[in-house]
């Protein structure tokens, strides 16, 4: 999971600097990124395995993320749904908030 994080980091970073300093840096090329990503990632497994302190929080953290109970399907559908139409709902009630105060102050400012 951390080389894949590292790498499309590494990927994003590569871009934004590329659109700043396309001469100084080179083409982007993804499996450098890909490659440094994967390296680091290695590197850093080594030294948590390594050091007892990581590796005891490590393991630890493995055993937690095993115990959560990940939502279905449906249930994913669900709460995404609610999200969307909570927004929508807000965004109205914002929308006429906005109308109302600034239909009064322009009355206010036209006296």
């Amino acid at each position: 999971m951390l080389a894949f994080v590292l790498t499309n980091f590494i990927e994003d970073a590569w871009a934004i600097l590329w659109s700043y300093y396309p001469r100084a840096l080179g083409r982007p090329v993804p499996e450098t990124a890909t490659t440094i990503g994967i390296l680091v990632s290695l590197v850093s497994a080594v030294l948590a395995w390594r050091n007892k302190r990581w590796f005891k929080f490590i393991s630890e953290v493995a055993t937690e993320v095993s115990q959560v109970t990940w939502p279905t399907r449906a249930e994913t559908r669900a709460a995404t749904l609610v999200v969307i139409v909570l927004t929508i709902v807000c965004s109205i009630i914002l929308a006429i908030m906005d109308l109302f105060w600034s239909n009064v102050t322009d009355w206010l400012y036209s006296l």
